[in-house]
């Protein structure tokens, strides 16, 4: 009897290990929203068991209030339905098996059949067959209708600008030059210009001696040439920036069950990604540690192509490309189900692309170039594909063509926090008739070249700049976790 009880002892202790060897976790909160950490984790499986077990009363609360999701799996149960889910299956096992896995263990964790979330992850491209089951032929590939496009949806503002010197650096690098010229010191660290004085501390020595050889006339064009190789010096040490505000619009079975995940896998990028209950990530935004960050807005276009690729599973695949430069290449993958609009910040240079896809993997990029910006809600505006109409993102496009181009992250935020459409207001409150959809949060990324890029996650309307938990991009950890007073007056 006693060796029976230390076997199992030991086995118990072997159990435990392994299962802390296989995946470390914590949970922390911020103002309320969950952050789930998982770290040296080997197995996508367990991953995914982690996220269920954690977060299985979301999950399962979620699945319950699903009005889509009960649809979907009362078609996927007819003959055709359940034709329609079975090559799906086969195919997304096949190419993605990384996510697939994860999602097995996330059913696991949240004692739900691996089924009824699969459905979940694909509730868009199921929903459009849903609406038009009638039109949906036995061929291997087929063009079914699209769904309402004034489902949930999201609106995103994308901002290239060029960051001038503060003015206080200006005023450094003024005192830098006369406190060379006036002593002549070879001070590396003159005030508190630092980088800024360095250059022109040398250029004004250069300058001195010219002044010491030349006439007093001579000497007065030389300060004049001077000043005005600062001023060329101070645009030179202005740095590319840019903002990247996104609103992440919900439906009711969604909204406050929202939770964050940091995952460290072994071999493959960091990541962090706001998730959806029961679904992979993310098909909100993320960030990962090969060097860029992204949101996504779902696009309604009127046909799609099944059996085909979901987004779901394309979004977390993005999450482990090893670099930014193979982005495209996921991006652009045949066989796509439907569109998104995916909007891609480098972390490096503060790059910003939108990139809009159509079903079938055909694609269009826009480089948000230096002085320009961009808002884009749930409809295709460089690609002529048919879409569903949309009365929410004409109304919330209509309202961003009277603003100007943002300057700040403040005036990004006082774009995604207008609600002055009484119908269709870009700050989304699930009002009549924009029945059912709101504003759930929104995230506003900062990023100048050469600094820190930080996201800040925002509950309310953004305009009051309550801050749930600022991010830092580049280790995907929290800096800060406090309410924050924008000046938007």
């Amino acid at each position: 009897m006693v060796q029976h009880v230390r076997r199992l002892l030991t086995c118990m202790c072997l159990a435990v290990t392994a299962c802390v060897q296989a995946c470390l976790s914590r949970l922390e909160y911020h103002d309320g929203v969950p952050l789930l950490h998982v770290d040296h984790c080997s197995s996508h499986f367990d991953l995914g068991q982690l996220q269920g077990s954690t977060f299985a009363h979301l999950v399962r609360a979620r699945v319950v209030d699903s009005l889509a999701l009960q649809a979907a799996l009362t078609f996927v149960a007819t003959p055709r339905g359940n034709a329609l889910l079975q090559e799906l299956k086969q195919m997304h096992q096949t190419q993605f098996p990384h996510a697939w896995q994860e999602l097995q263990g996330l059913a696991t964790g949240a004692l739900l059949p691996f089924d009824t979330l699969f459905v979940l992850n694909l509730r868009q491209e199921f929903s459009a067959v849903v609406a038009r089951a009638s039109e949906l032929a036995e061929d291997a590939v087929q063009h079914v209708g699209g769904a309402a496009a004034d489902g949930e949806g999201c609106s995103d503002v994308l901002v290239s600008f060029k960051t001038p010197p503060t003015d206080s650096a200006l005023l450094c690098q003024r005192e830098a030059h006369q406190h060379v010229l006036s002593t002549g010191s070879n001070t590396q660290d003159y005030g508190a210009c630092h980088g800024e004085g360095r250059n022109l501390v040398k250029e004004a020595q250069r300058a001195q001696q010219t002044q010491r050889a030349q006439h007093a006339q001579q000497t007065q064009q030389t300060q004049h040439a001077q000043h005005a190789q600062q001023a060329q010096q101070a645009q030179q040490d202005s740095a590319i920036g840019s903002l990247l505000g996104h609103n992440e619009d919900v439906g009711s079975d969604v909204v406050g069950r929202m939770y964050m995940v940091r995952a460290e896998m072994e071999g493959l990028p960091t990541w962090l990604a706001l998730c959806y209950p029961g679904e992979l990530a993310s098909t909100a935004f993320g960030a990962s540690s090969a060097g860029f960050a992204f949101t996504l807005d779902a696009l309604y276009p009127q046909k799609l192509v099944l059996p085909g690729w979901g987004r779901n599973f394309l979004s977390r695949a993005l999450l482990e490309i090893p670099h930014l430069a193979s982005a495209m290449d996921l991006l652009t993958t045949p066989g796509q189900a439907t569109g998104r609009s995916v909007n891609l910040l480098d972390l490096t240079n503060c790059g910003l692309k939108n990139i809009e896809v159509a079903p079938g993997g055909n694609v269009s990029v826009a480089s948000i170039a230096e002085g320009e910006w961009m808002f884009h809600a749930n409809a295709y505006q460089r690609m002529a594909v048919p879409m569903q109409e949309s009365n929410s993102s004409a109304h919330r496009e209509a309202v961003a063509s009277h603003y100007g181009r943002p300057v700040s992250g403040a005036d990004v935020l006082r774009l995604l926090g207008d609600d002055s459409d009484a119908k269709f207001p870009i700050y989304r409150r699930g009002d009549s008739p924009d029945t059912g959809i709101s504003t759930m949060c929104t995230v506003l990324m900062e990023c100048q070249a050469g600094r820190t890029t930080y996201a800040s996650l925002m509950t309310g309307n953004p305009r009051l700049g309550h801050v749930m938990v600022k991010l830092d991009l580049h280790t995907l950890m929290p800096v800060e976790n406090r309410p924050i007073q924008l000046d938007l007056d």
